[in-house]
């Protein structure tokens, strides 16, 4: 695994992450593990490359999971 630290691509206009306004992660079950559902993953900090996706290693992620859940079940 390896962390994103800059944003080699995008527009220099993205807003920078981790911003909790965009944040989004889904729960990985049976482990602490959160999958980052952001657009652009690279550009935060936090985000772990792995495998085919990227993972939040966020010390919030469970915040995080909790506002996207919530988000799903009211849009």
């Amino acid at each position: 695994m390896s962390r994103n630290k800059t944003n080699p691509q995008g527009p220099p206009d993205d807003p920078p992450l981790p911003d909790p306004a965009l944040c989004r992660a889904t729960s990985m079950a049976g482990s602490t593990l959160a999958e980052c559902r952001v657009p652009r993953p690279f550009a935060c900090q936090y985000a772990v490359v792995f495998s085919y996706s990227y993972l939040c290693d966020h010390p919030h992620r469970a915040a995080i999971i909790a506002r996207t859940q919530a988000n799903q079940q009211n849009p």
